[in-house]
């Protein structure tokens, strides 16, 4: 289970993603956190013989994004603060300062995350 945060203490991504990987039990969801982790890792990791980390490694880890609850990086999370957003991008109309294409690229990111909840039972032997 996911451990609920208080907005006074954020944790940063790679952990938060290392924290919801162990804690679901849909295998595509945890497949697609593991393949983050491998590439947040992948970033962290120190030259041989260097202790501690390079310079890029402790760059890396203080740039690090921290989020205040992890759980928000659940599908069934990011699709309620996608169809959110959507709803307050296009109810402002031409008023909003909205990037050209933005509410096209939420609308299109909203359908490949519906796409896969839809399908995600088929892509791993279930």
């Amino acid at each position: 289970m996911i451990q609920q945060v208080s907005p006074s203490d954020p944790v940063r991504l790679d952990r938060a993603v290392q924290e919801v990987s162990s804690g679901t039990h849909d295998p595509v969801t945890k497949a697609q956190f593991d393949t983050l982790q491998g590439a947040m890792a992948a970033c962290d990791v120190a030259p041989e013989g260097i202790d501690p980390p390079s310079m890029i490694g402790a760059l890396f880890t203080h740039l690090m994004p921290h989020i205040r609850n992890p759980s928000v990086l659940l599908p069934e999370q990011r699709r309620t603060i996608l169809k959110r957003l959507e709803a307050r991008a296009t109810a402002r109309g031409d008023s909003a300062p909205i990037v050209p294409g933005g509410v096209d690229s939420l609308r299109h990111e909203l359908e490949n995350l519906e796409e896969f909840m839809r399908n995600r039972n088929g892509l791993i032997g279930g």
